[in-house]
């Protein structure tokens, strides 16, 4: 099957009418007309460890009688799924690989997958200074599930970005949080409080307020307090050493 060809996912839908039950093929309302490499790559969610619901008709399909029972248990047993899920974390193939008699029709298994959910990163420029321009600060997130000797997990999002070729299109929105501003007067003094990777809208904030003191010279002072495991992770070093030559 080729996976660039543009398929459209239809589910049977019974209409109850005078006539008796009317049968009627119709689009997945979820899903749109794509191919079988878009729909993995941009749509569904193959990475987060299956419901127990998924688990449930994994066992009822398995033809193996150990499979039916350890998938059975983790369906049907809380504490073992949970225990089950954090220890392994496993992705859609790595459940499929434990569980090898398990061989779920292709056109059904789509429909039992969740829907991949939105990624959200802070902004970490200012407007005032990039225009035309949004930055992130990404952290790569790549690890080993079971204590690090289990396989190697990477972030869905980060790693995307990170491979990404420079001037590709990606499907973004823009999210507000209207919670979460700098003060509205400019002379009023501000502490941040970024541990981590936790700078990232600080750097919007000190940006947004250098542009009005090069304004204005009117500004209140500004204080961040940064925190991270190893001096080499400081963050935007280099532009904060600037940020105090300009104070």
């Amino acid at each position: 099957e080729n996976p660039d060809k543009i398929i459209e996912l239809q589910i049977l839908k019974e209409s109850h009418t005078s006539n008796g039950v009317v049968k009627s093929w119709i689009p997945h309302e979820r899903l749109p007309d794509c191919s079988l490499r878009q729909l993995f790559l941009r749509f569904l969610d193959i990475t987060t460890p299956p419901s127990p619901n998924l688990l449930q008709h994994f066992a009822s399909i398995a033809t193996d009688e150990a499979d039916q029972t350890r998938l059975t248990l983790l369906a049907t047993d809380p504490a073992a799924y949970e225990d089950w899920r954090h220890w392994r974390f496993p992705n859609l193939l790595e459940v499929l690989e434990e569980f090898p008699s398990v061989k779920p029709y292709a056109p059904l298994l789509i429909t039992q997958l969740s829907i991949l959910q939105p990624r959200f990163y802070s902004i970490s420029s200012s407007p005032a200074v990039y225009n035309n321009q949004i930055h992130v600060t990404v952290a790569v997130v790549v690890y080993r599930t079971e204590d690090g000797d289990g396989p190697i997990h990477y972030g869905v999002c980060s790693n995307y970005l990170q491979e990404l070729p420079i001037y590709n299109e990606i499907y973004v929105f823009v999210r507000s949080a209207p919670n979460f501003y700098l003060p509205k007067s400019i002379d009023i003094p501000v502490i941040l409080v970024g541990p981590g990777t936790g700078i990232a809208p600080f750097r919007g904030f000190w940006q947004h307020r250098l542009s009005e003191q090069e304004r204005t010279k009117q500004t209140g002072k500004m204080w961040l307090f940064f925190g991270c495991r190893q001096r080499e992770l400081d963050l935007y070093k280099e532009e904060k050493a600037e940020m105090l030559d300009l104070k």
